[in-house]
């Protein structure tokens, strides 16, 4: 029996890990101060791209239809208007099922952050991420394809 479930577990820790979103900023979590409200409409975005990868901080081989086996997709948003220290979050979902949502710290006017989420080749058809501030407000929706 004990061999048994070392043999589960040995099988279900990659998936495990390779389901986990993973969210990257410019700034650190800690340095991030929360406290500090922001109105609605002071963000927005200047623009969010789904994308093969990131590089120097801008997207790379973006698209609105991606082949099952691109193993890794990022939302890259370039957000604008902050007045003080904020965030936003990017909810990620598949065919109307929510997969991860990643908080990302918003710190300056013209700020480019992004998230990534791992996608399984058998994950196919319609995807969105919403982009959505602190205070639950929609900012965005950008909608893409895996075939």
């Amino acid at each position: 029996m004990k061999t048994d479930m070392k043999k589960i577990f040995i099988l279900i820790l990659p998936m495990i890990f390779f389901c986990i979103p993973a969210a990257y900023s410019e700034v650190p979590e800690e340095e991030l101060n929360l406290s500090t409200p922001v109105s609605a409409s002071d963000l927005s975005i200047a623009r969010a791209v789904i994308a093969v990868y990131v590089e120097d901080r801008e997207p790379v081989d973006e698209g609105v239809s991606f082949d099952s086996s691109v193993g890794k997709l990022y939302c890259f948003t370039h957000v604008i208007g902050a007045e003080s220290e904020t965030f936003i979050r990017h909810v990620w979902y598949y065919k109307d099922k929510e997969m991860a949502a990643v908080l990302l710290d918003v710190t300056s006017p013209g700020y480019r952050t992004y998230s990534s989420k791992n996608i399984l080749d058998s994950w196919t058809g319609d995807w969105r991420v919403e982009i959505i501030d602190e205070h639950d407000t929609l900012l965005k929706t950008v909608n893409f394809t895996i075939e």
